[in-house]
């Protein structure tokens, strides 16, 4: 790295430090995480960008460097999260469907989801008391209002959540994320086709059928093609 270029690093980096210290704070505020944590996530969210910015392309680097940043603190939250990444992903997307259609009636919004009302419930519990934090925050003012009502404190175990999903207590996550994972038919008959046929491995078949290879991975274990 040349002397320039290194310069215009340093330049950026500090044109941006300002977003990654607001973002840190903002998450921070909203998780219950500590701040030094998600500042660290941030900074190396803002060197990384500041060494692909592309000043040819009509984004500014504040705007390039504000996506970064953001989606590195929330993937840090998806790692360090207890919540499996299945109730989070139907989380996250019920916020979007929402955001996208905010008429949209309970019924209908379910369906899109394809989930019971059961099992957004406990997702929305799961990761607003297990995921953002709130439940170390919030606890002594739940107990207070509990009193109140004469009500006893109620906040489910994360594994009682999960069962509505199907999880097993004694499973880890990453088990659990992969058995619940579903093939479409059509694909899993392509698959085992393409492996009868022509003999072929996961790797190749994913490649010529453009699917993910977890996918075809799972149809072939299930089949007894590979251990």
């Amino acid at each position: 790295m040349d002397r320039n270029e290194r310069r215009r690093i340093e330049k950026l980096i500090s044109e941006g430090r300002s977003i990654a210290a607001r973002l840190a704070k903002i998450y921070a505020e909203a998780s219950g995480l500590k701040f030094d944590d998600l500042h660290t996530f941030a900074i190396e969210a803002l060197v990384l960008s500041a060494r692909k910015y592309d000043a040819t392309k009509d984004v500014k680097f504040t705007t390039f460097a504000y996506r970064r940043i953001k989606g590195c603190i929330v993937n840090s939250f998806r790692k360090s999260s207890p919540v499996p990444h299945r109730i989070q992903n139907f989380y996250w997307r019920g916020l979007s469907i929402r955001k996208r259609f905010p008429k949209l009636l309970h019924e209908e919004f379910l369906q899109k989801l394809e989930l019971t009302n059961e099992q957004w419930k406990n997702c929305w519990l799961a990761m607003k008391y297990y995921y953002f934090g709130f439940h170390r925050r919030t606890q002594s003012l739940y107990m207070d209002e509990c009193q109140k009502q004469k009500r006893s404190l109620a906040i489910p175990e994360l594994w009682q959540l999960m069962e509505c999903f199907g999880f097993d207590k004694d499973m880890n996550h990453r088990k659990a994320g992969r058995k619940y994972q579903e093939v479409a038919p059509e694909i899993r008959t392509k698959v085992i086709e393409l492996r009868q046929v022509k003999g072929w491995g996961y790797t190749r078949i994913q490649k010529h059928l453009n699917i993910k290879r977890w996918e075809a991975e799972k149809v072939l274990r299930e089949e007894g093609f590979i251990k």
